[in-house]
């Protein structure tokens, strides 16, 4: 499964519709809650779908199950709640919805997440895209849940979806326990270097704002 993703704003359409064609995806994935309005210029829902077959041979598509609650996104936008609490609701949002249940591999693989967001370091859209990979199999990612509800997402690699599981291997499976030590993955870090990546291993911290990761 190989994803990436996009935000529309601060881009003129030149630039939007050229770095989807230069992706070589195959489909946009619309994970926006609010699509239809006039402030989307050339991203407005019909136009875009549209715009993506004539310029980018693109397929379209919104993923209602990817977007985040209408109440959720307007306390985060209204500053009710800090971009961590929101990020931790849209995980037990999409938790709850059990969409790696509903969904496959196979749905999103060669396709670019859409939101509104410039960068994706404050957007659902990249939350959609880690959560999705954690939970799939392709051996990269690996999600933990600590006793005290810190969930951690650990992403061996920066972009590593890309190799579909080649040169991973999960050692533990959903709903086994581990302890400090306990092996998680195994994986090859000359292919990774070798397929161009880098081997930078993020650790991130879904669900608890005030938490620490330190490193013996």
């Amino acid at each position: 499964m190989r994803l990436f993703t996009i935000g529309f704003t601060k881009k003129k359409a030149r630039e939007f519709f050229g770095l989807l064609s230069d992706s070589g995806a195959t489909a946009l994935v619309d994970t926006r809650l609010r699509n239809r309005s006039q402030l989307a210029g050339f991203a407005k829902r019909d136009d875009l779908e549209f715009f993506l077959s004539e310029i980018c041979d693109m397929h379209y598509r919104q993923e209602l199950l990817l977007t985040p609650t209408e109440q959720a996104l307007r306390d985060y936008q209204h500053g009710a709640v800090s971009w961590e609490q929101y990020a931790a609701e849209y995980a037990r949002l999409l938790e709850g919805r059990q969409v790696e249940a509903v969904l496959s591999p196979a749905d999103f693989n060669e396709a670019v997440f859409l939101c509104s967001e410039a960068s994706p370091d404050r957007c659902h859209r990249r939350l959609a895209a880690e959560y999705l990979t954690s939970v799939f199999p392709t051996g990269h990612a690996i999600g933990l849940a600590l006793d005290d509800g810190t969930e951690l997402l650990i992403h061996i690699g920066i972009d590593t979806v890309g190799m579909k599981g080649d040169g991973f291997e999960t050692l533990v499976k959903t709903g086994d326990t581990v302890v400090a030590g306990t092996p998680l993955i195994r994986f090859d870090v000359d292919k990774i270097r070798a397929a161009g990546l880098s081997p930078i291993t993020p650790v991130i911290v879904l669900s608890n704002e005030n938490a620490t990761v330190a490193f013996d």
